[in-house]
């Protein structure tokens, strides 16, 4: 696949007691949607919920073989930590950046980047997680 790019957001809902979320993530080749999908993740803050959408879509890339791609995320930390290697104090949030250093090592060269939503096709992905939040779908593939 070539001139693939992916989206990636998440939905977290603070407001009920099981703080429930959903990662997602779209892909475009060439402008047109290949793949879109959102599922219900373990997460306890929105940048877990974030952080687990770019695992998400690392994961669909290495089953369909993708490689030298961008991903994008409308949270500016994760690819700043990245990027300087800077350390969370927080472990779970460590934990999951290291994975996601590690998981795409071997994919080529994958850039991950921050991109403001409102002005995006994040936007699309954030609809996504919206509705499988919704409908309560631990898994929305469409």
């Amino acid at each position: 696949m070539n001139n693939v790019s992916i989206y990636c957001d998440a939905t977290f809902r603070s407001d009920v007691y099981e703080r429930p979320a959903w990662a997602g993530f779209i892909v475009f080749n060439e402008n047109k949607i290949e793949h879109q999908e959102a599922r219900k993740v373990p997460a306890g803050s929105s940048l877990e919920a974030e952080m687990r959408a770019v695992l998400l879509a690392i994961s669909w890339m290495k089953s369909r073989k993708v490689k030298n791609t961008i991903i994008f995320t409308d949270n500016k930390s994760i690819p700043l930590r990245l990027q300087n290697g800077k350390k969370y104090n927080t472990f779970i949030y460590q934990e999951l950046i290291t994975k996601i250093k590690n998981e795409i090592k071997n994919l080529g060269d994958v850039k991950i980047q921050w991109l403001h939503c409102k002005k995006s096709k994040i936007k699309i992905v954030h609809k996504l997680c919206n509705e499988a939040a919704k409908r309560d779908k631990s898994n929305f593939i469409l």
